[in-house]
């Protein structure tokens, strides 16, 4: 198959770079396709549903369509928002429930799906007028431009006092483990002490079970994962000066408040304290015994019998892409910074024919590169150089 444009990835920044192509840049919907072997944003509505998340963190502009306020017009005009939660504050952040609504209009009506290759990338070649992608299902794309639009990596975080073959022991994102679904009248640990361990313990409590949260750390009330100032150049002006790429990590590190819960679920979680749905509780498992119950002996030295383990512990500090980024690196000998990350210019480009976006490209794009708010940043930043090589082809 050919193509002129192919996104690898179809989760928020994959959509929404899809989205300015072929709505700010007048790419036609026939030059571009997105590669993913799962329907469009299928893993990022599988992870929010598993969480239990009511709203978003992202305040009402962050959405997948181009106008800042299309997200606000649509929960105004749309009859397919009768009924539902819409906003909360601080910063009128959208339920869960209505963000998905818009985001399925957006899919629609820019008709993604049909765009969609159902396959993974396995490997990428550079030839001499294009880039070749091996596919997983054998199938091979050509495409000029290649965009690497790539979510977390799939391998959850798994501690090592943790077995992996019992049935009573699950990560949180692993959805179809059974033990991240407990019965209503069972007692559950969750191991974690940021926004989805929180979010999970709320919502076992509402069906009913008896709930430990056990943090290694005391809890972090942060609003944002990372201050607002990243989202332009207040911050960003100072970090593009900055040309080391190892202290520009050192600053994306110290900038993101890893570990953090916001106001609004920081005091749901405090209120079921209180009320005793929830105990919460300050230290590390150092090993676990598994019985008819399971006894968790924590290095403090106490020890926590209890029904079900799950843990939201995120996922592994990885460079995304996996194998197919470090094949990348490895045959084309692209620049990339000590972290490992790649190393883009302005324009996302990791080379003329490949941008990189998401996590693979915050050394350009900051702290908020991972999020809904960074994805809106690549894709403007890939969107206006599309149009350029639009205008240059038409001149």
């Amino acid at each position: 198959m050919q193509t002129e444009w192919l996104i690898v990835g179809g989760g928020i920044h994959g959509v929404h770079i899809a989205v300015q192509l072929l709505g700010a840049a007048h790419i036609p919907a026939s030059r571009l396709r997105i590669l993913d072997d799962q329907p469009l944003l299928h893993r990022w509505r599988s992870r929010c549903d598993a969480t239990g998340m009511e709203y978003l963190r992202s305040p009402v502009v962050h959405h997948l369509d181009i106008d800042p306020f299309s997200l606000r017009n649509f929960a105004k005009r749309s009859a397919n928002t009768k009924g539902i939660r819409r906003f909360r504050a601080p910063y009128d952040r959208p339920s869960l429930e209505l963000f998905d609504r818009h985001s399925q209009s957006v899919l629609d009506s820019y008709a993604l799906e049909e765009l969609r290759i159902p396959a993974r990338a396995e490997r990428v070649r550079l030839q001499q007028n294009g880039v070749t992608i091996q596919t997983s299902t054998g199938e091979e794309v050509e495409t000029q431009q290649v965009i690497l639009a790539l979510g977390p990596p799939e391998q959850t975080e798994w501690p090592g006092w943790a077995p992996v073959d019992n049935s009573k022991i699950g990560h949180v994102f692993d959805v179809n483990s059974e033990a991240v679904h407990p019965r209503g009248d069972e007692e559950v640990l969750i191991v974690g002490g940021g926004i989805t361990a929180a979010q999970l313990a709320v919502r076992y409590t509402r069906q009913g079970n008896r709930v430990r949260m056990l943090s290694s750390h005391s809890l972090r009330k942060r609003q944002f994962d990372s201050a607002p100032g990243w989202l332009g150049p207040k911050f960003l002006a100072g970090f593009n000066q900055v040309q080391s790429k190892t202290r520009r990590r050192e600053i994306i590190q110290e900038a993101r408040y890893r570990g953090s819960i916001p106001s609004d679920v920081f005091r749901k979680l405090h209120s079921r304290v209180r009320s005793g749905a929830i105990i919460l509780q300050r230290g590390q498992v150092d090993s676990l015994v598994c019985g008819s119950r399971l006894q968790a002996f924590l290095k403090e030295g106490s020890t926590i019998e209890t029904d079900r383990v799950v843990l939201a512990t995120g996922f592994r500090n990885m460079i995304p892409g996996g194998a197919l980024v470090s094949d990348l690196k490895q045959h084309l000998e692209l620049p990339c910074a000590p972290c490992g990350y790649p190393i883009v210019d302005r324009d996302l480009r990791w080379h003329d024919r490949v941008f990189a976006a998401g996590a693979l490209g915050e050394l350009e794009l900051g702290p908020a590169a991972r999020n809904i708010a960074g994805a809106r940043m690549a894709g403007q930043r890939i969107a206006a150089v599309a149009k350029q090589d639009v205008q240059s082809a038409a001149a």
